[in-house]
């Protein structure tokens, strides 16, 4: 024996092409190896996809959960063909979209998320709605109001801003007109900043045009006013006292009692009916006749409250 012969046969051996294995057990070792490959490949896909799926997801909710939330409610009191993005409005809680245009062809009243109420005068009144709180006055006129919440309303003219007032603003062609009933508007126009106020018996009136603005006091009853107590304001069952008030602030106007009796019978009788499809005056009509009592038309800057020329005979 050599031993230094075998270990240079044993390196030869070892450096020598290795014996090609079977056929049968090289196809069963590719097919492994495929199988392997073939579910790294799927796991690898199936990652991909739930990737892909959450990239999705996400850009979803991104694009479409605002546009879910987007917009707010508002309580529409009364609604005589008024219409909301094309479609028409009935009485009851109403969704405004984001950028929602309300177009009133009867007069309407709303109730704002923030307290305040608007109303809407006929004839083709169109508000586009920014937020809650902040609108586009585009034509016609509204009556606010604030009830202490706070409201912007743009015009082509000017923006009047508002906390705790009671006003109205009208749009035409060439201008834009504020008119005072109670507290004090802000008014920003091109031309400068203002504040507009009521007083004890008048209130402002503010013309903004393209050219100016221009202020002068007129009266609280003034006949502008009264196109705003024409939509039924939905006046609740209860003490005939309490719906007088109610009426009487719609129509702009201070109730007053001709005697402690007449008081004494408007705190005792009671609205029973249903009023809600009625109108301010309409309205004021059936309470008093309930009660007994009767308006004094001879005064024009109050609600003066009387007994009945029947119920004064007895």
């Amino acid at each position: 024996m050599n031993p230094e012969k075998d270990d240079i046969d044993a390196l030869l051996s070892a450096s020598a092409p290795r014996p090609e294995p079977p056929e049968d057990v090289r196809a069963r070792v590719q097919t492994h190896v495929d199988a392997v490959w073939q579910a790294r490949k799927r796991r690898r896909r199936q990652g991909y996809m739930a990737l892909a799926a959450g990239v999705l997801l996400g850009v979803a909710a991104v694009l479409f959960i605002p546009e879910q939330q987007a917009g707010f409610d508002l309580q529409v009191t009364s609604a005589d063909t008024l219409w909301l993005n094309g479609h028409k409005v009935q009485p009851g809680t109403v969704h405004v979209p984001a950028n929602g245009t309300l177009v009133a062809d009867g007069t309407s009243i709303l109730r704002l998320p923030g307290g305040a109420e608007m109303r809407l005068r006929s004839g083709g009144t169109r508000v586009h709605w920014r937020t809650a709180d902040a609108l586009d006055l585009d034509a016609g006129e509204v009556f606010v109001r604030s009830n202490g919440g706070k409201l912007a309303l743009h015009t082509p003219f000017a923006t009047f801003r508002n906390t705790g007032t009671v006003f109205r603003v009208a749009v035409e062609s060439d201008q834009a007109l504020l008119a005072m009933r109670e507290g004090e508007v802000q008014v920003e126009s091109p031309h400068g900043s203002t504040t507009a106020r009521a007083r004890q018996s008048t209130g402002d009136v503010v013309v903004v045009d393209r050219h100016r603005v221009q202020t002068t006091p007129a009266s609280l009853d003034a006949p502008g006013w009264a196109w705003s107590a024409d939509a039924p304001a939905g006046y609740p069952q209860g003490v005939v006292s309490e719906v007088l008030a109610a009426i009487a602030q719609d129509l702009h106007k201070p109730l007053l009692f001709a005697s402690p009796e007449a008081a004494r019978r408007a705190r005792e009788a009671r609205v029973s009916g249903d009023l809600s499809g009625t109108t301010a005056t309409s309205a004021l009509t059936i309470a008093l006749g309930i009660a007994g009592l009767e308006q004094d038309t001879e005064r024009q800057d109050a609600i003066v409250v009387r007994l009945s020329r029947a119920e004064a005979r007895d």
